[in-house]
């Protein structure tokens, strides 16, 4: 009997100890939200990146448009020869298939720059996004947060829970790149 009050007595302690602990892990878990979108349209590194990135898809617009006036223009010129009975349906044939060549040419090169604006984008937004990470991390670690969310993922938060203003501010405190 007495062995058996004695894990009684342990067993309780043991539930006690446990049950302060998760108490105390419950309490050290602070959670937090934010709207990165916000953050990320308002910093100077974003909008220059959107500048730079628009440069870019500028300069490869007008290489299409180059390429694309250059076949038009050798299409146009065919045209007229046809039409003028200069050519001879071999030459026909020869330029229709350089049509067809130039057509390709230029659908690969459409594929091409569109992997290149890709890959821009990325080298010019990855330093934006990993200044915004790095803000985020130093909130967290100074004001106690365990996670931060994004705001669009979270069906309800505490406007409390909002550290959108904070990263802004240590964004704002860092050194301008």
């Amino acid at each position: 009997m007495k062995n058996r009050w004695k894990h009684v007595i342990v067993g309780l302690f043991v539930s006690v100890v446990l049950a302060q602990g998760a108490a105390r892990a419950n309490a050290e878990t602070k959670f937090g939200h934010i709207d990165s979108e916000l953050v990320l349209a308002n910093m100077p590194q974003t909008k220059k990146a959107e500048a730079q990135l628009a440069t870019f898809r500028a300069d490869l617009a007008k290489q299409i448009e180059a390429a694309q006036k250059k076949i038009q223009k050798h299409y146009e010129t065919v045209m007229a020869q046809a039409q003028a009975g200069k050519l001879t349906p071999a030459d026909q044939n020869q330029a229709e298939a350089s049509l067809q060549k130039e057509q390709s040419e230029l659908e690969a090169m459409v594929a091409a720059n569109e992997k290149r604006l890709v890959s821009k984008r990325q080298e010019l937004f990855s330093p934006v996004v990993a200044a915004l990470n790095a803000a985020v991390a130093a909130v967290a670690k100074e004001k106690g947060y365990s996670f931060i969310f994004e705001k669009t993922a979270v069906l309800y938060a505490e406007p409390a829970a909002d550290v959108t203003e904070f990263v802004k501010a240590k964004l704002a405190a860092l050194p301008a790149k």
